[in-house]
């Protein structure tokens, strides 16, 4: 959370389960992002799905070309393998294909996601997109490519 314009870490309550409810929403979620221009990836190990990344579609904002990195996430059994970092990597990659120059995330402000972001070279953003905000607890990270 940001105190007298500084970040600082605090106790969370942030459930990480998910039901099978919203396993079903994210499933629908990540293929109409594909449907309307976004990328989505998986990563696998054998066949059991460990870890997905999906972007929107690339859009122009102040004459710079963006992608809003809507969700990144890994199995916590599988987290701190690389998975992460090689679903990024496969992010901007994608990215750079399209002539993107900018990646945005709204990322949960936990210390653990913050401190992935950032080893991947991300910084805080400058501005907050409000059309890429997931919530305004989010602390906002940019990429760029």
């Amino acid at each position: 959370m940001k105190q007298e314009g500084a970040w600082v870490l605090e106790q969370t309550t942030q459930c990480r389960k998910w039901s099978n409810d919203k396993k079903v929403w994210i499933s629908s979620y990540l293929e109409e992002q594909t449907k309307h221009g976004g990328q989505a990836y998986g990563a696998y190990i054998y066949d059991r799905l460990v870890g997905f990344a999906a972007y929107g579609a690339p859009k122009m904002i102040d004459e710079i070309k963006w992608i809003n990195l809507t969700m990144l996430f890994v199995d916590e059994d599988y987290k701190r393998r690389g998975i992460g970092t090689l679903l990024f990597d496969k992010i901007i990659t994608s990215a750079k294909e399209k002539g993107v120059e900018k990646i945005f995330v709204s990322a949960i402000p936990s210390k653990e996601t913050i401190a992935f972001y950032f080893s991947q070279g991300c910084v805080d953003a400058k501005t907050a997109i409000e059309e890429f905000v997931d919530t305004q607890q989010d602390r906002y990270i940019e990429y760029t490519v």
